[in-house]
């Protein structure tokens, strides 16, 4: 019989990419897959043997089906999903090459997902058969009712005794309302156990100051020091939480990035590995696989943090190499390139 869920709650939407590097202002076809970020989570913790229950609302179409059938085929629980009569949201990325950056456009407004309101999810249920909760900064950015929504997820997570994570996962141009990213993530994350982001996360989220000055648009230089200095500050203003952890992307371009990440718990600094990652195959959903990772750690390897942080960091480096929004890695694929297998020789 499987452990209690694992429950994730975010909107999903088909992702459109034209193929082989191409724009879209060239591209005649484009590769239907589906993306967001608790989805992505949720099928990397599904693909690591965990039992999963992915909440969402989608539309009550052939494109919401079409979802629904990927879903099932990665084993998710969908028994809490939500139909409506409005649209699927959609997002084009563009994937971006040596110095061409990627593109993401949105078409998510007015999306089955964004309609949900307060009530309509029975959470005292979800949360009764659970043993985790997590959810981004994306959903409550969506709307005000979403922000409710989330809140009220938090709240029955929270009286039920099911620990929280969130990824802070700033996105600018989805906060459209009367509420800043600011006061509203600061008013859901002290409920959270367990606060995962990056720089821009802290402060465009968290209100966390920073004078980071070794950092331009054009190239990130990470100082270890600065971000220790970033997760302190986290955990004195969030105290309930326990771990905080950021990942660490240095892009020297579109194609070559360098990937670390370190964790912070009852104040205690710990690093993982940096990989060097030349030839980018698709980074979008490094961040939540990275997160996964993270649940995974927690619930499988105790308190051993430095093991944790390896794991996550290991996982969310091999996505770079795997097209789609989703990590397809296996836990076997994770401790090869943990026990040094980074050779890439075909395995007979």
């Amino acid at each position: 019989m499987n452990r209690p869920a694992i429950v994730t709650f975010g909107e999903i939407m088909l992702r459109l990419s034209p193929q082989n590097f191409t724009k879209i202002l060239q591209s005649d076809t484009f590769k239907i897959s589906c993306a967001g970020s608790e989805a992505n989570v949720a099928v990397s913790l599904s693909l690591l043997n965990e039992n999963v229950q992915y909440v969402t609302a989608l539309s009550n179409n052939d494109l919401g089906l079409r979802i629904r059938h990927d879903l099932q085929k990665y084993n998710l629980g969908i028994h809490h999903i939500i139909y409506n009569n409005n649209r699927q949201g959609l997002i084009f990325i563009e994937k971006g090459a040596i110095h061409r950056p990627s593109k993401v456009i949105y078409d998510r407004e007015d999306s089955a997902f964004s309609k949900i309101q307060p009530g309509l999810i029975d959470w005292q249920t979800i949360f009764a058969e659970a043993r985790w909760f997590h959810w981004s900064g994306i959903s409550p950015a969506l709307s005000e009712n979403l922000y409710q929504v989330t809140k009220e997820a938090i709240h029955y997570a929270k009286k039920a005794g099911v620990p929280i994570s969130v990824d802070l996962n700033y996105r600018g141009n989805l906060w459209k309302y009367n509420k800043s990213s600011a006061e509203v993530m600061t008013d859901l994350t002290q409920y959270c156990d367990v606060i995962i982001g990056n720089e821009e996360d802290a402060i465009k989220c968290l209100g966390i100051q920073t004078d980071n000055s070794e950092n331009s648009e054009e190239y990130q230089i990470i100082s270890k020091s600065h971000y220790e200095r970033i997760c302190s500050d986290v955990c004195k203003k969030f105290p309930r939480a326990q771990t905080v952890c950021f990942t660490l992307r240095e892009s020297v371009s579109a194609s070559h990035n360098t990937w670390s990440a370190i964790l912070y718990n009852a104040g205690r600094i710990y690093h993982s590995n940096k990989y060097n990652l030349t030839h980018i195959v698709d980074r979008v959903g490094a961040g939540d696989s990275f997160s996964a990772g993270i649940i995974y750690g927690i619930n499988n390897f105790g308190t051993d943090f430095q093991h944790i942080l390896d794991f996550a960091t290991a996982s969310s480096a091999l996505k770079h190499s795997i097209e789609g929004d989703f990590n397809l890695s296996l836990i076997e694929d994770i401790e090869k390139l943990l026990q040094g297998h980074t050779s890439g020789r075909i395995t007979r």
